[in-house]
């Protein structure tokens, strides 16, 4: 039997090859620029398998598009057959302050983090993922079943967008 081994030099390689969901976002998705430093990683649905959460910026060619920057929230999970699921929500882009009528750009200084919504002593804690805008306020993206939904306003539950889903 003849053995193979790694030689020292390709060991990094072998370490940095993507995840297959990261090749299926980057071949479907291929107009959106992922931030690799947004992922969230937690199992949000209770299906016992992880969801990955990464923020986005969707890349435009036209100089009207370009100004107003689109921001793309995509939640990627395993079905029970195996199978990469992809939804995508489209943050704002702007919002116009009611007061003065100016329209403000919402994607300057988007964030993410993972909050628990439901701190009972259950199995599967209740978890989302909240995203925050200075400038156009605080959604929230929620597990119902199998499904995702975005709600705009995190205490009143108003879902805006069911996610585009790609399977």
């Amino acid at each position: 039997m003849k053995r193979y081994f790694l030689k020292r030099d390709q060991v990094g390689a072998v370490a940095k090859i993507p995840p297959r969901w990261r090749n299926i976002l980057n071949e479907n998705y291929g107009d959106i620029y992922w931030r690799s430093n947004s992922l969230i990683g937690s199992d949000l649905n209770c299906d016992e398998r992880p969801e990955n959460v990464l923020l986005g910026i969707r890349q435009s060619n036209s100089v009207e598009e370009k100004r107003n920057l689109g921001f793309v929230v995509g939640v990627v999970s395993q079905t029970s057959a195996g199978l990469t699921s992809v939804r995508t929500f489209d943050l704002p882009s702007s919002k116009k302050n009611l007061e003065t009528g100016e329209v403000v750009l919402c994607g300057e200084d988007v964030t993410m983090r993972l909050v628990e919504t439901r701190t009972d002593n259950s199995i599967c804690p209740a978890q989302e993922i909240e995203i925050v805008s200075s400038h156009c306020g605080a959604f929230a993206i929620r597990a119902r079943g199998d499904e995702f939904e975005m709600v705009d306003d995190i205490n009143n539950n108003n879902v805006i967008l069911k996610g585009k889903r790609n399977e």
